[in-house]
């Protein structure tokens, strides 16, 4: 691993822990540290959606977590975290497909995912939302 790789992994070990001690901003400036130095960390972009979610950034978190799902279109959490921000944004055919594709990726996200998407097919208002 080289010095620039271990910098970056140090950086998104101290977000984790600035996220888990609820210093969301102090993670959200770590993780831009390490995007700035691999802006190609799929790794990076997800955990500061987290962050920026718990800020109330629904605009930042939506575009780190399509980013991270650009960068790495395996990254089934990324998916189900969109899924959720984009039923708060009431954009309910996306968030349907997002919630599927993580479900398909990682079947063991159902049962996190599929109250979500099952609200959005028929929710307590009897809305339908058509697949794209």
């Amino acid at each position: 691993m080289t010095t620039h790789a271990k910098e970056v992994e140090l950086l998104l070990a101290e977000a984790k822990q600035n996220g888990l001690a609820k210093d969301f901003q102090t993670a959200i400036e770590s993780l831009n540290q390490a995007i700035a130095l691999d802006p190609q960390n799929a790794r990076a972009y997800h955990p500061r959606g987290w962050a920026r979610a718990h800020l109330g950034d629904i605009e930042g978190e939506l575009a780190d977590w399509s980013k991270a799902i650009e960068l790495d279109p395996t990254l089934d959490e990324a998916y189900a975290d969109r899924a959720v921000a984009r039923t708060a944004t009431r954009d309910y055919s996306n968030a349907l497909i997002d919630g599927e594709k993580a479900i398909e990726l990682n079947p063991d996200l159902e049962s996190t995912i599929e109250p979500v998407v099952r609200g959005l097919v028929s929710g307590p208002d009897n809305r339908q939302t058509e697949r794209t």
